[in-house]
């Protein structure tokens, strides 16, 4: 009889944590969430886990009729620990939805890497044709205060772009833009 009531205990605990499981992964799908993780999901099981029995355990403490200091205690603690448990489960959900936020940025940047290529491909051209000796008969026709506008605008743009991956923060994530930066 003793045997039978521990495997239904073990099998309870099983059920119960693949429950918690499964409403993680629920919670995650609804969110939009992909879990990267795993050792942020058990974090997050034993988080669930601790906060589902703090309440039985308080109401358990406080149904006694004659607390002593030791009880009171142990309430305090436990109470202390269910904020504590409540406040990173809700600095999980943030980093979670950062998470989220940066894969979104990071598909935005892919999608515009063609034309950041493109540009500075453009810049580096004109900059060429600046600096190119062939280019200096047609440059005849252009004043020197034209050409100092010019190479100014591109100096500025020159810097821009350089200013936006760096700002960014994807200096040192590819070589290409390690390239770009070292040309820039």
């Amino acid at each position: 009889m003793e045997q039978e009531i521990r495997e239904l205990e073990h099998q309870h605990v099983e059920l119960y944590r693949e429950l918690l499981k499964a409403l993680d992964r629920l919670y995650l799908l609804r969110k939009g969430i992909k879990p990267l993780d795993e050792s942020l999901l058990a974090i997050r099981h034993q988080l669930q886990t601790s906060l589902a029995m703090t309440v039985p355990t308080i109401k358990t403490i406080t149904d006694a009729n004659n607390p002593n200091d030791l009880e009171k205690r142990l309430l305090e603690m436990m109470q202390e620990n269910y904020e504590l448990d409540q406040e990173v489960v809700s600095l999980q959900d943030k980093n979670l939805q950062l998470v989220k936020e940066f894969s979104l940025l990071r598909a935005n940047y892919k999608r515009m890497r063609p034309e950041i290529r493109e540009l500075v491909e453009t810049i580096r051209l004109r900059s060429l044709e600046a600096q190119s000796p062939s280019s200096s008969q047609p440059a005849q026709n252009i004043s020197s205060e034209e050409e100092d506008a010019l190479r100014q605008e591109n100096e500025k743009l020159t810097e821009i772009i350089g200013a936006l991956i760096i700002h960014s923060g994807y200096q040192g994530t590819d070589s290409v833009i390690n390239k770009w930066l070292e040309y820039l």
